[in-house]
């Protein structure tokens, strides 16, 4: 197995990290974790549970399920339109964060009631706010103007020192004057830069701001932040390759390590990363996967999702086994296929063990003969919305 990526283990400081190896290997088969009715170790578990190699049989760890532990175990979710149709907005995915008795969403949404085929013109940073991680949530402040998408928020210390910090792409600094939904909306090429020699993030001490901007040295597409108990961060980036930066500290020195190999053949393209560390300490990447191709017949791909995973963050596998589908069930009996289902976030409780999923959704089945991928952005059926889902646990 070829090492892929060098991250400090829990404990250790930035310096033990190697400046060598700056290559990215290729994924081979030695490396895609393919279930073979048995395991041997517990990277045949996903690094989601323990093998008995007695038995061969995984012992999942909670939410995660199946032979090789690789699936939420999902359950109903008890609203269709966690953020988004009511009130009548255009949302596109966010994480929670828990403070003072109420759950804290910060979720990309579309200025001026446009659908998400404007977002890069209008994306701003909604804090909506409710009692229960099921909802309704309901917005209490815009938190980042135009321009600003993708956000992740990490809250550090407690209900009485906390800091929020807020990662996200663009400048978030009312630059970007959002455009009436009935002109037509700017090219790619007139739009905010989505890859810049520098990133900008926000923190406040409170979770209605204000805000404050501070930049990072280094470009960072849909930034995935995790902070290590010993302080250290970690950043994903999709620069097309998956890299991870490290710092001792948010103003601190970072360090560019080696990129991830690409995802597996056949599982399609993988982005919108979102990283995180288990209570094991093993480290995980969840991913939206897609296909991208015409003419696609009923358009109707089951691919959505994929998982990247490490114990120690030297050696990176990828899972063939998806975590999560296009299907979800409701608590009123019903099912829903969701057209695409990106942005995956996780929430967590306070033992780090995930509770609730959390997507960007498009409540078309498909568009045909747009690939499904597409029907988020496709004008007139751009109506998407964030959707939040229980895991059992």
């Amino acid at each position: 197995v070829v090492a892929v990526v060098a991250v400090v283990a829990m404990g250790d400081d930035v310096d033990s990290f190697s400046s060598n190896n700056k290559s990215t290997p290729q994924l081979d088969d030695s490396t895609i974790v393919k279930w073979k009715g048995s395991c041997s170790s517990d990277v045949d578990c996903s690094l989601n549970g323990l093998c008995n190699t007695t038995t061969g049989i995984c012992n999942c760890d909670m939410p995660w399920i199946g032979p090789n532990c690789g699936v939420l175990d999902v359950l109903p979710a008890s609203n269709i339109a966690t953020y988004g149709v009511t009130p009548n907005v255009t949302s596109w995915g966010g994480n929670v964060v828990f403070y003072r008795g109420e759950y804290h969403l910060y979720v990309a949404e579309m200025a001026g009631g446009c659908g998400l085929s404007s977002w890069q013109s209008n994306s701003q940073v909604a804090h909506v706010t409710s009692t229960s991680m099921d909802g309704p949530f309901v917005k209490q402040d815009t938190a980042l103007l135009p321009w600003a998408h993708n956000p992740q928020v990490m809250m550090i210390g407690n209900d009485t020192d906390a800091v929020f910090v807020l990662f996200h792409i663009g400048a978030g600094d009312n630059s970007t004057k959002p455009h009436p939904c009935s002109t037509e909306l700017p090219t790619p090429s007139q739009s905010p830069s989505l890859s810049s020699s520098y990133s900008t993030y926000h923190t406040a001490t409170n979770p209605s701001g204000p805000w404050t901007s501070h930049t990072l040295p280094m470009g960072c597409n849909n930034p995935s932040p995790f902070r290590m108990k010993n302080s250290t961060w970690l950043l994903m980036c999709n620069g097309g390759t998956w890299s991870l930066h490290v710092a001792p500290s948010l103003d601190g020195t970072w360090k560019e390590l080696p990129s991830l190999p690409p995802n597996p053949s056949g599982t399609g393209i993988w982005e919108d990363p979102f990283l995180f560390v288990d209570p094991r300490g093993n480290y995980h990447a969840l991913a939206h996967a897609y296909l991208y191709h015409t003419p696609c017949g009923s358009c109707d791909s089951p691919l959505v999702s994929g998982h990247y995973f490490s114990k120690d963050a030297f050696t990176w596998y990828a899972s063939d086994t998806q975590p999560y589908v296009h299907n979800v069930s409701f608590m009123d009996g019903s099912t829903h296929i969701f057209s695409t289902r990106e942005r995956p976030k996780l929430h967590f409780n306070s033992d780090g063990v995930p509770t609730h999923l959390i997507n960007g959704v498009n409540p078309r089945t498909t568009c045909p003969p747009t690939p499904s991928v597409n029907c988020k952005t496709t004008p007139g059926i751009d109506w998407d919305f964030t959707l939040i889902q229980p895991l059992n646990v």
